[in-house]
Protein backbone atom coordinates (compact mmCIF):
# COMPACT_ATOMS: atom_id res chain seq x y z
CA UNK A 1 0.00 0.00 0.00
CA UNK A 2 2.71 2.45 0.56
CA UNK A 3 3.84 2.06 -2.80
CA UNK A 4 0.36 3.42 -4.09
CA UNK A 5 0.45 6.52 -1.89
CA UNK A 6 3.96 7.21 -3.11
CA UNK A 7 2.73 6.36 -7.22
CA UNK A 8 -0.58 8.49 -5.83
CA UNK A 9 1.88 11.80 -5.20
CA UNK A 10 4.50 11.33 -7.95
CA UNK A 11 0.92 11.57 -10.07
CA UNK A 12 -0.15 14.96 -7.96
CA UNK A 13 2.95 16.36 -8.33
CA UNK A 14 2.74 15.65 -12.15
CA UNK A 15 -0.67 17.37 -12.26
CA UNK A 16 0.36 20.42 -10.34
CA UNK A 17 2.83 21.02 -12.24
CA UNK A 18 0.43 20.57 -15.87
CA UNK A 19 2.97 17.99 -17.43
CA UNK A 20 2.06 15.54 -19.92
CA UNK A 21 4.25 12.86 -18.18
CA UNK A 22 5.40 12.42 -14.80
CA UNK A 23 7.90 15.00 -13.77
CA UNK A 24 9.85 15.16 -10.84
CA UNK A 25 9.55 16.52 -7.20
CA UNK A 26 10.50 20.35 -6.39
CA UNK A 27 13.71 18.59 -5.20
CA UNK A 28 13.69 17.55 -8.92
CA UNK A 29 14.48 13.86 -7.92
CA UNK A 30 13.12 11.08 -10.69
CA UNK A 31 9.98 9.51 -8.23
CA UNK A 32 9.18 7.06 -10.34
CA UNK A 33 12.44 5.73 -10.74
CA UNK A 34 13.52 5.71 -7.45
CA UNK A 35 9.97 3.93 -6.57
CA UNK A 36 10.58 1.31 -9.31
CA UNK A 37 14.18 0.96 -8.01
CA UNK A 38 12.91 -0.15 -4.39
CA UNK A 39 9.98 -2.08 -6.22
CA UNK A 40 12.97 -4.09 -7.73
CA UNK A 41 14.23 -4.72 -4.29
CA UNK A 42 11.34 -5.70 -2.17
CA UNK A 43 10.84 -8.47 -4.92
CA UNK A 44 14.71 -9.72 -5.53
CA UNK A 45 16.73 -8.72 -2.42
CA UNK A 46 17.40 -11.48 -0.41
CA UNK A 47 18.21 -8.99 2.40
CA UNK A 48 14.53 -7.87 2.88
CA UNK A 49 15.71 -7.07 6.77
CA UNK A 50 17.65 -4.40 5.63
CA UNK A 51 15.07 -2.50 3.12
CA UNK A 52 15.02 0.92 4.13
CA UNK A 53 11.67 2.31 5.50
CA UNK A 54 9.76 5.68 3.86
CA UNK A 55 12.72 5.88 1.31
CA UNK A 56 10.88 8.32 -1.14
CA UNK A 57 11.46 10.67 2.19
CA UNK A 58 14.62 9.65 3.13
CA UNK A 59 16.82 9.54 -0.12
CA UNK A 60 17.77 11.83 -3.25
CA UNK A 61 18.17 9.65 -5.40
CA UNK A 62 17.64 5.37 -6.71
CA UNK A 63 21.18 5.14 -6.27
CA UNK A 64 21.38 5.69 -2.58
CA UNK A 65 18.04 3.41 -1.98
CA UNK A 66 20.03 0.55 -3.40
CA UNK A 67 23.12 1.19 -1.31
CA UNK A 68 21.15 1.44 1.92
CA UNK A 69 20.95 -2.01 1.86
CA UNK A 70 24.78 -2.19 2.82
CA UNK A 71 25.45 -4.84 0.86
CA UNK A 72 28.90 -4.36 0.97
CA UNK A 73 32.22 -6.69 0.79
CA UNK A 74 35.71 -5.42 1.11
CA UNK A 75 35.17 -2.42 -0.18
CA UNK A 76 32.28 -3.63 -2.82
CA UNK A 77 28.81 -2.72 -3.04
CA UNK A 78 27.29 -5.46 -4.25
CA UNK A 79 23.59 -4.14 -4.18
CA UNK A 80 23.96 -0.74 -6.40
CA UNK A 81 22.08 1.13 -9.15
CA UNK A 82 24.16 3.34 -12.38
CA UNK A 83 21.45 5.54 -14.18
CA UNK A 84 22.71 4.06 -17.49
CA UNK A 85 24.41 0.95 -18.85
CA UNK A 86 27.72 3.23 -19.70
CA UNK A 87 28.02 4.44 -16.05
CA UNK A 88 28.15 0.49 -14.87
CA UNK A 89 31.31 -1.54 -14.34
CA UNK A 90 31.76 -3.69 -18.01
CA UNK A 91 32.20 -6.68 -16.33
CA UNK A 92 28.65 -6.91 -15.21
CA UNK A 93 28.08 -8.21 -19.20
CA UNK A 94 31.33 -9.40 -20.20
CA UNK A 95 33.92 -11.80 -18.88
CA UNK A 96 38.12 -11.47 -19.26
CA UNK A 97 39.56 -13.88 -21.79
CA UNK A 98 43.13 -14.00 -21.92
CA UNK A 99 45.06 -14.08 -24.95
CA UNK A 100 48.48 -15.07 -24.78
CA UNK A 101 48.67 -18.46 -22.81
CA UNK A 102 52.46 -20.19 -22.64
CA UNK A 103 52.56 -24.08 -23.21
CA UNK A 104 48.68 -24.02 -22.02
CA UNK A 105 46.32 -24.78 -24.66
CA UNK A 106 43.09 -22.26 -25.29
CA UNK A 107 39.51 -24.29 -25.27
CA UNK A 108 37.76 -21.51 -25.10
CA UNK A 109 38.08 -17.87 -24.01
CA UNK A 110 38.12 -19.23 -20.02
CA UNK A 111 39.38 -22.67 -20.19
CA UNK A 112 42.74 -23.84 -20.65
CA UNK A 113 44.88 -26.74 -20.03
CA UNK A 114 47.67 -28.78 -20.18
CA UNK A 115 48.15 -32.35 -20.44
CA UNK A 116 50.84 -32.70 -17.83
CA UNK A 117 51.51 -36.29 -17.61
CA UNK A 118 49.83 -39.63 -19.32
CA UNK A 119 48.07 -39.60 -15.57
CA UNK A 120 47.09 -35.89 -15.09
CA UNK A 121 45.78 -32.79 -17.06
CA UNK A 122 45.84 -29.63 -15.71
CA UNK A 123 42.65 -27.35 -16.35
CA UNK A 124 42.53 -23.68 -15.59
CA UNK A 125 38.84 -22.21 -15.54
CA UNK A 126 39.52 -17.86 -15.78
CA UNK A 127 35.76 -16.81 -15.21
CA UNK A 128 32.35 -18.50 -16.00
CA UNK A 129 30.41 -17.60 -19.39
CA UNK A 130 28.80 -19.52 -21.93
CA UNK A 131 32.05 -20.62 -23.18
CA UNK A 132 33.09 -22.11 -20.22
CA UNK A 133 31.01 -25.60 -20.76
CA UNK A 134 31.89 -25.70 -24.25
CA UNK A 135 35.41 -25.51 -23.51
CA UNK A 136 35.37 -28.22 -20.96
CA UNK A 137 33.55 -30.25 -23.53
CA UNK A 138 36.15 -29.92 -26.13
CA UNK A 139 37.58 -32.95 -27.66
CA UNK A 140 40.27 -34.25 -25.37
CA UNK A 141 40.74 -37.64 -24.07
CA UNK A 142 41.30 -36.66 -20.62
CA UNK A 143 42.91 -38.99 -17.49
CA UNK A 144 41.86 -40.00 -14.49
CA UNK A 145 43.20 -37.06 -12.75
CA UNK A 146 42.24 -33.63 -13.22
CA UNK A 147 44.02 -30.57 -11.52
CA UNK A 148 41.43 -27.91 -11.51
CA UNK A 149 43.22 -24.52 -10.88
CA UNK A 150 40.51 -21.94 -9.42
CA UNK A 151 42.85 -19.41 -8.43
CA UNK A 152 42.41 -15.97 -9.32
CA UNK A 153 38.50 -16.77 -10.75
CA UNK A 154 36.45 -13.82 -10.01
CA UNK A 155 33.29 -15.37 -10.57
CA UNK A 156 30.55 -15.44 -13.69
CA UNK A 157 27.14 -16.32 -15.07
CA UNK A 158 25.52 -18.72 -12.00
CA UNK A 159 23.88 -21.04 -15.10
CA UNK A 160 27.77 -21.22 -16.27
CA UNK A 161 29.21 -22.50 -13.06
CA UNK A 162 26.30 -25.26 -12.12
CA UNK A 163 26.87 -26.51 -15.82
CA UNK A 164 30.24 -27.17 -15.50
CA UNK A 165 29.28 -28.56 -11.67
CA UNK A 166 27.27 -30.76 -13.47
CA UNK A 167 29.56 -32.19 -16.07
CA UNK A 168 31.97 -34.01 -12.58
CA UNK A 169 28.84 -35.13 -10.81
CA UNK A 170 26.71 -38.15 -10.97
CA UNK A 171 22.74 -37.36 -11.07
CA UNK A 172 21.11 -36.55 -7.85
CA UNK A 173 23.94 -35.59 -5.90
CA UNK A 174 23.31 -32.66 -3.82
CA UNK A 175 26.27 -30.02 -4.00
CA UNK A 176 25.08 -26.86 -2.38
CA UNK A 177 22.41 -25.40 -0.56
CA UNK A 178 20.80 -22.22 -2.10
CA UNK A 179 18.19 -18.46 -0.69
CA UNK A 180 16.95 -17.20 -2.95
CA UNK A 181 14.32 -14.43 -3.73
CA UNK A 182 12.16 -15.05 -6.99
CA UNK A 183 9.39 -13.34 -8.36
CA UNK A 184 5.95 -15.19 -7.70
CA UNK A 185 4.33 -14.41 -10.49
CA UNK A 186 0.71 -15.91 -9.04
CA UNK A 187 1.19 -13.65 -5.94
CA UNK A 188 2.11 -10.58 -8.08
CA UNK A 189 5.01 -10.52 -4.93
CA UNK A 190 8.65 -11.44 -4.36
CA UNK A 191 9.13 -14.67 -1.69
CA UNK A 192 12.15 -15.89 -0.32
CA UNK A 193 13.08 -19.49 -0.40
CA UNK A 194 15.12 -20.82 2.58
CA UNK A 195 18.22 -22.99 2.04
CA UNK A 196 16.88 -24.60 -0.86
CA UNK A 197 19.18 -28.31 -1.96
CA UNK A 198 20.31 -28.15 -5.37
CA UNK A 199 21.11 -31.51 -7.17
CA UNK A 200 22.47 -32.53 -10.07
CA UNK A 201 20.35 -33.69 -12.56
CA UNK A 202 22.13 -35.84 -14.91
CA UNK A 203 24.74 -38.99 -15.20
CA UNK A 204 27.37 -39.70 -17.56
CA UNK A 205 29.42 -36.92 -17.87
CA UNK A 206 32.97 -36.23 -19.28
CA UNK A 207 34.60 -35.60 -15.63
CA UNK A 208 32.94 -38.45 -13.87
CA UNK A 209 34.43 -40.75 -11.63
CA UNK A 210 37.92 -38.79 -11.97
CA UNK A 211 39.88 -37.71 -9.21
CA UNK A 212 40.48 -33.74 -8.67
CA UNK A 213 42.62 -31.72 -7.44
CA UNK A 214 41.32 -27.96 -7.45
CA UNK A 215 43.60 -25.27 -6.54
CA UNK A 216 42.08 -22.42 -5.03
CA UNK A 217 43.37 -19.24 -3.31
CA UNK A 218 42.53 -15.18 -2.32
CA UNK A 219 41.45 -14.38 -5.77
CA UNK A 220 38.64 -17.28 -5.79
CA UNK A 221 35.66 -15.48 -5.49
CA UNK A 222 31.78 -16.46 -5.83
CA UNK A 223 31.43 -18.93 -9.18
CA UNK A 224 34.35 -20.19 -8.12
CA UNK A 225 33.88 -20.61 -4.89
CA UNK A 226 30.56 -22.29 -5.94
CA UNK A 227 32.28 -24.68 -7.72
CA UNK A 228 35.03 -25.69 -5.09
CA UNK A 229 32.72 -26.50 -2.55
CA UNK A 230 30.16 -28.38 -5.12
CA UNK A 231 32.81 -30.98 -5.73
CA UNK A 232 34.42 -31.16 -2.41
CA UNK A 233 31.15 -31.63 -0.97
CA UNK A 234 29.23 -33.53 -3.81
CA UNK A 235 31.71 -35.57 -5.21
CA UNK A 236 33.09 -38.84 -3.71
CA UNK A 237 35.44 -37.71 -0.73
CA UNK A 238 37.82 -39.89 -1.76
CA UNK A 239 37.92 -38.49 -5.56
CA UNK A 240 38.85 -34.78 -4.78
CA UNK A 241 40.69 -32.06 -2.57
CA UNK A 242 41.37 -28.42 -1.98
CA UNK A 243 44.88 -27.35 -2.33
CA UNK A 244 46.14 -23.74 -1.93
CA UNK A 245 45.18 -20.82 0.32
CA UNK A 246 41.84 -19.61 1.78
CA UNK A 247 39.89 -18.30 -0.93
CA UNK A 248 37.57 -14.85 -1.22
CA UNK A 249 34.23 -15.58 0.86
CA UNK A 250 31.29 -14.16 -1.81
CA UNK A 251 29.03 -16.62 -0.73
CA UNK A 252 26.20 -14.51 -2.71
CA UNK A 253 24.83 -13.98 -6.20
CA UNK A 254 23.15 -11.17 -8.12
CA UNK A 255 20.49 -10.18 -10.51
CA UNK A 256 21.36 -7.84 -13.74
CA UNK A 257 18.62 -5.27 -14.56
CA UNK A 258 18.84 -3.50 -17.59
CA UNK A 259 16.26 -1.27 -17.17
CA UNK A 260 13.83 0.33 -19.93
CA UNK A 261 15.59 3.76 -19.42
CA UNK A 262 18.99 1.77 -19.60
CA UNK A 263 19.24 2.08 -16.09
CA UNK A 264 21.22 -0.95 -14.20
CA UNK A 265 20.04 -2.54 -10.71
CA UNK A 266 22.55 -4.77 -9.69
CA UNK A 267 20.78 -7.18 -6.48
CA UNK A 268 21.74 -9.47 -4.72
CA UNK A 269 19.15 -12.61 -4.55
CA UNK A 270 21.03 -15.44 -3.99
CA UNK A 271 23.20 -16.28 -0.64
CA UNK A 272 24.97 -19.86 -0.93
CA UNK A 273 25.77 -22.25 2.06
CA UNK A 274 27.64 -25.64 1.91
CA UNK A 275 25.72 -28.93 1.69
CA UNK A 276 27.53 -30.13 4.90
CA UNK A 277 25.87 -31.40 7.81
CA UNK A 278 28.14 -28.84 9.83
CA UNK A 279 26.28 -25.29 10.22
CA UNK A 280 29.13 -23.63 11.20
CA UNK A 281 31.30 -24.00 7.57
CA UNK A 282 27.99 -23.83 5.70
CA UNK A 283 28.05 -19.72 5.95
CA UNK A 284 30.85 -19.45 3.96
CA UNK A 285 30.18 -16.14 2.88
CA UNK A 286 32.72 -13.37 4.47
CA UNK A 287 34.72 -16.20 5.82
CA UNK A 288 36.20 -17.68 2.79
CA UNK A 289 36.85 -21.58 1.77
CA UNK A 290 39.95 -23.44 3.65
CA UNK A 291 41.65 -25.77 1.45
CA UNK A 292 42.58 -29.45 2.63
CA UNK A 293 45.66 -28.79 2.21
CA UNK A 294 47.55 -25.66 2.35
CA UNK A 295 50.64 -24.45 -0.42
CA UNK A 296 53.28 -22.30 -0.74
CA UNK A 297 53.20 -20.78 -4.32
CA UNK A 298 53.33 -17.13 -4.52
CA UNK A 299 51.59 -14.93 -7.39
CA UNK A 300 53.67 -12.11 -8.89
CA UNK A 301 51.18 -9.56 -11.24
CA UNK A 302 52.93 -7.07 -13.00
CA UNK A 303 51.67 -4.11 -14.21
CA UNK A 304 51.59 -1.93 -17.01
CA UNK A 305 49.72 0.26 -19.43
CA UNK A 306 48.58 -1.95 -21.74
CA UNK A 307 49.14 -5.79 -20.16
CA UNK A 308 48.96 -7.55 -16.96
CA UNK A 309 51.25 -10.46 -16.66
CA UNK A 310 50.54 -13.41 -14.27
CA UNK A 311 53.91 -14.87 -13.12
CA UNK A 312 52.52 -18.37 -11.44
CA UNK A 313 54.95 -20.45 -10.01
CA UNK A 314 52.91 -23.82 -9.53
CA UNK A 315 55.37 -26.18 -8.21
CA UNK A 316 54.10 -26.47 -4.40
CA UNK A 317 50.28 -26.80 -5.17
CA UNK A 318 50.87 -29.23 -8.01
CA UNK A 319 53.57 -31.10 -6.32
CA UNK A 320 51.52 -31.55 -3.77
CA UNK A 321 48.26 -32.13 -5.66
CA UNK A 322 50.24 -35.04 -7.70
CA UNK A 323 51.19 -36.27 -4.39
CA UNK A 324 47.89 -37.35 -3.31
CA UNK A 325 46.75 -38.20 -6.90
CA UNK A 326 49.50 -40.56 -6.81
CA UNK A 327 51.31 -39.03 -9.92
CA UNK A 328 55.05 -39.45 -9.24
CA UNK A 329 56.18 -37.83 -12.47
CA UNK A 330 54.35 -34.21 -11.60
CA UNK A 331 57.28 -33.58 -9.14
CA UNK A 332 58.67 -30.14 -9.69
CA UNK A 333 56.41 -29.07 -12.84
CA UNK A 334 55.72 -25.77 -12.84
CA UNK A 335 52.79 -23.73 -15.28
CA UNK A 336 54.52 -21.45 -17.39
CA UNK A 337 53.98 -17.70 -17.36
CA UNK A 338 50.45 -16.65 -17.91
CA UNK A 339 49.99 -13.39 -20.01
CA UNK A 340 46.81 -11.56 -20.07
CA UNK A 341 46.11 -8.46 -22.99
CA UNK A 342 43.57 -6.84 -20.41
CA UNK A 343 44.58 -3.37 -20.05
CA UNK A 344 45.53 -1.10 -17.53
CA UNK A 345 42.67 -1.97 -14.77
CA UNK A 346 41.54 -5.47 -16.35
CA UNK A 347 39.42 -7.70 -15.27
CA UNK A 348 41.67 -10.09 -13.62
CA UNK A 349 42.79 -7.25 -11.38
CA UNK A 350 39.11 -6.10 -10.69
CA UNK A 351 38.13 -9.61 -10.14
CA UNK A 352 39.99 -9.38 -6.93
CA UNK A 353 37.84 -7.26 -5.39
CA UNK A 354 34.06 -7.60 -7.48
CA UNK A 355 34.12 -11.49 -8.17
CA UNK A 356 30.45 -12.41 -8.63
CA UNK A 357 28.03 -14.74 -9.27
CA UNK A 358 24.99 -13.29 -12.30
CA UNK A 359 21.82 -14.18 -13.23
CA UNK A 360 20.90 -11.76 -15.81
CA UNK A 361 17.10 -11.70 -16.30
CA UNK A 362 14.40 -10.15 -18.76
CA UNK A 363 12.60 -7.65 -17.12
CA UNK A 364 10.09 -6.88 -20.29
CA UNK A 365 7.30 -9.31 -18.62
CA UNK A 366 7.78 -8.08 -15.03
CA UNK A 367 5.02 -5.98 -13.53
CA UNK A 368 7.65 -2.99 -12.40
CA UNK A 369 7.90 0.20 -13.57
Amino acid sequence: MRIKKWLLYAIVMGTVVGCSTIPTDPKHRDLLGMVRAYQYLQVFSIWQENLPQDPIGKFDNSEQIARAIHDTLKGESYTNYWRTKDDAPPYLFSSSSNSGLQAVKALSKTVYYSQLTPLTAYIWITSFDSSTVTGLRANVNWPQNIILDLREDGGGLIWACTSAVELFLPEQRHYINVSSREFHSALGAGITKRKEPWLSTHTGDIFEGKRVAILIDGGSASASEIMAVALRDGMDQADVHLFGAQSYGKGIGQYIFTLRDNAVMRITGFHFYRATGDTALADYHRKGILPDVFTKDTIVVTDSTDSHTKSSILTDAVYKAGVWLQDNEISGYGVPILTSKMGRNGVMQKALGNGSVYKRISTDDLPLF
